[in-house]
């Protein structure tokens, strides 16, 4: 269960910038839960407002790339190699300064709060915590030189696997790693308790398929059908590489990682086709035959489930790409509502679907669900929420406030810069108009132009 996540200089987020999931208010209509022993309630969803390029994905880009860095930093970054932290680029200091990331949940009924800070090329600080019963107790802290600190709390080979980690790479990367009972226990909650969607994501490895084939299909193929695409179910075949291919594939990764002694199975992509019932048949449809819309929903459902029904932590960035309006709510609702997500999952989205703010929207945000994203004059992203504001739960039209600018966190639309582009554009003209049509323009006579007439 999140409860809050802070980021400094991440992309465009050069001040530190805080999202919160914990509630501020009660709200006996939608799906908070009590945050273990944190002595506060956890939100079942935020949303994050803001115009085009204010730092929204940053946001979630940035949780996703803490995710990515305890899942992969000690198998998967090479030693040496940088650390792709993306450090804010508008101005001559902070992108040589460190990048810091901190998370707060509650994982096994007890407050955790992990972090790291990192330059180009080694982690310069680490820490965990637990706060069982509000008392703090440090499990481990780690220091500029990869100097650490171990709590009496954390035991097991702390040094040993102190000495397997490298400049570039998380400890508690290298301890789960290793098999480290107490570290891999908060693993797993990065690894299996959050389901990331990046925008533009691709249907095979997606969370979907993994779940359509590794748990009950009913509830996928329940909210497959609920969006009104036409598609009544899904059809997926593995397939299998033949033998002389594969052994081809595994020759080039040989001589591609020749310190690597042995490669897994050799896996391709299943085939999948989209089922669709017409008036009198039924009819299988590829991938490409299918809209996007349809795509990306298929994209949603897996995760939407997998979070529902184990009590995990979704975030989707650009929530509503492709998807109508009242679908999104209605997705968003899902979350909202205690009887369709009893074991508290939370939904962490960004968007541009202002009708989620309207008083009678389904899965209505309230006030402290939503977040907006904002740059100054120097470039530099803002995170604020709307809880900041005088706003009365559904007594005031957040939505139209919004529109208005009430809270800021929306495009500023140049009209100069619009009557330059005017003045710099061709007359629509039909003379103009031929030529966008791509054919010779005529001459008011009704004779071909000079230009054509001498053939250039």
């Amino acid at each position: 269960m999140l409860l809050r996540f802070r980021v400094t200089n991440y992309a465009s987020i050069r001040d530190e910038a805080e999202l919160s999931m914990v509630a501020a208010s009660d709200h006996p209509a939608i799906a908070v839960r009590s945050a273990g022993d944190s002595g506060v309630s956890a939100l079942p969803t935020a949303a994050i407002y803001g115009a085009n390029a204010s730092g929204k994905s940053n946001i979630v880009n940035a949780f996703f790339f803490m995710r990515n860095a305890i899942l992969g930093s000690h198998q998967d970054w090479r030693p040496g190699a940088p650390i792709n932290r993306r450090a804010f680029k508008l101005d001559a200091t902070s992108r040589f300064e460190k990048s810091t990331f901190i998370v707060n949940f509650i994982h096994d009924g007890t407050h955790h709060e992990y972090g790291f800070s990192a330059e180009d090329y080694s982690v310069v600080e680490e820490w965990l915590y637990s706060f069982p019963k509000k008392r703090t107790r440090v499990l481990f802290e780690r220091g500029p030189a990869d100097d650490i600190k171990f709590g009496p709390s954390l035991t097991g080979l702390r040094r040993n696997i102190a000495s397997l980690m490298r400049p570039n790479s998380l400890y508690l990367s290298t301890a789960a790693a290793n098999n480290h009972p107490q570290l891999k226990r908060i693993y797993d909650w990065f690894a299996s308790d959050i389901f990331p969607v990046r925008a533009g994501s691709e249907l095979h490895g997606s969370i979907t398929l993994h779940e359509w084939e590794n748990q009950e299909q009913a509830p996928l193929r329940d909210l497959l059908r609920y969006a009104d695409t036409g598609v009544i179910d899904l059809w997926v075949e593995n397939q299998e590489l033949p033998e002389q291919a594969a052994e081809k594939l595994l020759d080039f990764l040989r001589a591609y990682e020749p310190e690597t002694t042995q490669f897994g199975p050799v896996r391709v992509p299943p085939k999948i086709e989209f089922i669709h019932r017409g008036a009198t048949d039924v009819a299988r449809f590829t991938p490409d035959e299918e809209s996007s819309g349809t795509l990306a929903w298929l994209l949603l459902v897996g995760p939407v489930v997998a979070a529902v029904r184990r009590g995990g932590l979704l975030i989707v960035d650009e929530l509503d790409a492709r998807l109508h309006p009242l679908l999104t709510a209605h997705l968003v609702s899902i979350f909202q509502n205690p009887e369709t997500n009893p074991a508290g999952a939370q939904l962490l989205f960004n968007t541009h679907n202002v009708s989620l703010l309207g008083p009678s929207a389904p899965g209505r945000l309230r006030r402290d669900q939503v977040w907006f994203t904002e740059k100054d004059d120097s470039g530099a992203s803002k995170l604020t929420a709307l809880a900041d504001y005088r706003v009365r739960d559904g007594l005031e039209n957040v939505e139209k406030r919004y529109l208005a600018g009430r809270y800021g966190a929306i495009p500023f639309l140049d009209d100069v810069v619009l009557e330059s582009l005017r003045s710099e554009l061709p007359a629509w003209s039909p003379r103009s108009r031929s030529r966008y049509n791509g054919a010779p323009a005529a001459s008011s006579s009704g004779s071909a132009s000079s230009s054509t007439s001498r053939g250039t």
